[in-house]
């Protein structure tokens, strides 16, 4: 994205093939977006414990953490476990054997991200099940080299999807959580029944910003119990998630990939100009596509603004496939840790990326290796929100 006009030619593209969800593979039935029973707020099982003694799963602090938890997908399958709950329940016995599964209301914030990260691999060796390239993942989860093929086009579009180059994958540890514990600064995987606004555990708002708080109050020399307390009292005010959900909706990035007019009815205001994240099951793995330095895609249909004063509003799809079965993979752009914690200012980090385009050099954009990437499917305008930085494509 070197250029204006070399981002108008890069930012053009097409999805995902088609692939029909019909309960096959793991013993997968009925509708693409189950919901589960543990997942129901409205009658949440209850676990006999003390609030303040929620047990929290262990950071192996290992980045390859997915790669132990696609290992023991593939294991758990091959040993005739069928189904997605059940799966999910042998992988994480499997890994953390010594918490109980699934996570129930109450339990520990790291508890569900242990769950919700098995449940989204699980999900996509499902996919890759549907499309005939099971055995594929699991040889590629246990290190045995595949060829990856080329994307199938949207029809009659008359364009190529790229293969992927022999080149060795592009290394995101330094801009991910091993835990996938959403922060700033780094890339969050959103996972099923997690939502951006709120004050529980499943917010990736909250758990965002009292991280936040905690790294900001050690760069600031507070002790760690002061650093604790700083990032609770930051992930608890209200005020600050909603600016902080704002740029993340502003964010050039996750607004060009991912945003819509046609946002329904979701939980959450729109960012500063107009459009929402959805947090929806069909967008195709960009984070697998950026490890394999393949361009980025969207697949969900922007509208207009008109779809917001239709009665009732509509809800943006995808938008021409229903092959991607992904979450958003989101930017969360890095905060200025001495506003926080000096003035409770929610801003952004004010120092250029390095080696970035002068257009791209701030945080509210990924790092200038992953912003680099062409992008595909993207339409002509202007991405971003008023007062803050812009990509025209």
């Amino acid at each position: 994205m070197a250029s204006k006009a070399n981002r108008k030619r890069i930012w053009v593209g097409v999805a995902a093939a088609t692939i029909a969800f019909l309960g096959i593979g793991i013993g997968i039935a009925g509708a693409a977006e189950p919901k589960d029973k543990d997942y129901d707020e409205d009658e949440p099982p209850q676990r006999d414990r003390d609030p303040d003694d929620r047990p929290l799963v262990p950071d192996p602090n290992d980045d390859g953490i997915r790669g132990k938890i696609d290992i023991a997908i593939c294991d758990c399958v091959e040993s005739g476990v069928t189904g997605e709950d059940a799966v999910t329940r042998c992988v994480a016995v499997e890994i953390w054997a010594d918490f109980p599964w699934p996570p129930i209301e109450g339990d520990h914030f790291s508890h569900w991200d242990a769950w919700g990260m098995i449940r989204d691999r699980v999900d996509d060796y499902i996919t890759a099940t549907l499309a005939g390239t099971g055995g594929k993942w699991c040889d590629r989860a246990r290190g045995i080299k595949v060829v990856a093929k080329p994307m199938p086009t949207k029809p009659d579009d008359g364009i190529s999807i790229p293969e992927k180059t022999d080149i060795p994958d592009l290394d995101l540890s330094d801009f991910e959580s091993p835990t996938n514990h959403p922060r700033d600064g780094i890339f969050h995987q959103n996972m099923y029944g997690e939502i951006l606004l709120g004050s529980g555990s499943r917010s990736i708002t909250y758990r965002a910003l009292g991280s936040a708080g905690y790294l900001a109050a050690k760069e600031n020399g507070a002790t760690e119990a002061e650093a604790l307390e700083f990032g609770r009292e930051v992930s608890k005010n209200s005020s600050r998630r909603l600016e902080y959900l704002n740029l993340i909706q502003c964010s050039p990035w996750n607004d060009a990939l991912y945003t819509t007019w046609g946002y329904g009815d979701v939980a959450w205001p729109p960012g500063g100009h107009g459009r929402a994240l959805r947090l929806l099951k069909f967008h195709p793995d960009n984070r697998q596509r950026i490890i394999d330095r393949l361009p980025p895609m969207r697949n969900i249909r922007l509208g207009d603004p008109s779809w917001r004063t239709k009665d009732p509003p509509r809800r943006a799809g995808p938008e021409w496939t229903e092959a991607a079965k992904a979450f958003e993979y989101l930017w969360l752009p890095k905060l200025d840790y001495t506003a926080l914690f000096n003035d409770l200012h929610v801003t952004l980090d004010p120092t250029p990326w390095e080696g970035a385009d002068d257009n791209m050099s701030s945080k509210i954009f990924p790092p200038p290796l992953v912003s680099n990437l062409d992008a595909m499917n993207v339409p002509s305008g202007l991405w971003g929100c008023p007062g803050l930085p812009l990509l025209e494509t």
